[in-house]
């Protein structure tokens, strides 16, 4: 099955995680914001955070940290006072104590004066770093269906259509043999009873209708080896849409054609009706609308077209081409396999969009704090 191929392109559909797993965890200090309930409480190791939260608390730890440092340096310089006799030495103790105690009121006030002033000086807005939401309607389990449920519909085909080709080959051989027998009769019959004769009149009447009997078969062989063929390249378009091989739809393309034009010569060339030219025709047109759909995407893939192009010279296709095709399965196999094409393009243009509309926004989403406060 050529699904088997297609699991690399299964992510289509992407939702970027808004929190983050630190290489290590960190300790949830609560307060100004911070919420450690889903980390166990206060002070207890957090494995997944989001940015918001992990700025806000490593702003709390700094502090934290800003404190124990003032305590280590007025222990120290209390241990250089009081263990030394030496006066210099004396000094320099205490004016580490008095610049542990200086510093440790810095930060401090420094925090309280801007709490003061407004609360969120000190609090780190949500908006400050704005996710990636990079969502579609379709999810790439949509799209993973949809796919499967194609290749299967091919396949099923695929084994019909080999299936109808060898009855055709087996109908046009017995035919083909009929005729050589007839004709064979009616060079007896006329030798032995002259022309004219009844007998010779008969047996000519006879390989006649051989003679028709094998022209329609090997019509009928030329259309159905045809229709076996187009149906098998596309489903290996399938295939080709995990590639980005511009030149392998390209070869697909001329293997249909190819496989068209030999078999409206031999339609053509056994008496074939206008029916069974009109039905090839139809399965031809909704092949080569496949091929065209991917053709266009990978041309997008390669950069040489944009986007919003390649989707609207599908959805032109889709809406004029099913009015060429005839009968329920060229037009079900063409919406199909278009719609697969197409699916795949929208939800990258969804992506993209998603991506530049936050690319695009001031500040990345958040507003200065001086206008939030007026």
């Amino acid at each position: 099955m050529v699904i088997g191929v297609l699991v690399p392109f299964a992510a289509q559909a992407v939702t970027v995680p808004t929190d983050y797993a630190p290489l290590a965890p960190l300790p949830c200090i609560a307060g100004n914001g911070v919420d450690c309930s889903s980390a166990g409480g206060n002070g207890q190791l957090a494995e997944t955070v989001s940015f918001q939260t992990y700025v806000q608390y490593t702003f709390n730890l700094l502090i934290a940290l800003a404190a124990v440092a003032s305590v280590f340096m007025m222990v120290y310089g209390g241990f250089l006072y009081m263990t030394s006799s030496a006066v210099t030495t004396k000094e320099d103790g205490l004016k580490k104590v008095y610049n542990a105690v200086g510093g440790l009121a810095l930060v401090l006030c420094s925090f309280l004066i801007l709490k003061t002033i407004n609360p969120q000086f000190v609090q780190v807005p949500a908006g400050l770093v704005t996710p990636l939401n990079l969502h579609s309607e379709n999810t790439s389990a949509d799209w993973m269906t949809q796919l499967n449920d194609l290749s299967n519909n091919y396949q099923v085909q695929s084994n019909q259509a080999i299936a109808q080709e060898q009855t055709a080959i087996a109908a046009n051989t017995a035919a083909q043999k009929a005729l050589a027998t007839a004709q064979k009769a009616e060079d007896e019959d006329c030798y032995t009873y002259g022309d004219g004769s009844p007998e010779c009149t008969a047996a000519t009447n006879a390989a006649t209708i051989a003679q028709n009997n094998a022209n329609q078969t090997a019509s009928n062989r030329a259309l159905n080896v045809a229709n076996s063929t187009l149906i098998g390249i596309s489903n290996s378009n399938l295939s080709a849409q995990t590639t980005s091989d511009l030149a392998t739809v390209k070869a697909l393309e001329s293997d249909a054609t190819k496989a068209y034009n030999s078999g409206l010569q031999g339609i053509q060339a056994n008496g074939g009706d206008a029916a069974q030219q009109q039905q090839l025709t139809s399965t031809y047109t909704a092949t080569q609308a496949q091929l065209l759909a991917q053709q266009y995407q990978q041309q997008v893939a390669a950069g040489t077209m944009p986007i919003d192009q390649a989707i609207t010279n599908i959805q032109h296709m889709q809406q004029t081409i099913p009015n060429n095709l005839i009968g329920t399965t060229d037009k079900t196999n063409f919406t199909n396999g278009t719609n697969v094409v197409l699916t795949q393009l929208q939800n990258q243009r969804t992506a993209q969009q998603a991506a530049q509309q936050n690319i695009s926004t001031p500040y990345g989403g958040f507003a200065p704090i001086i206008n939030q406060s007026k």
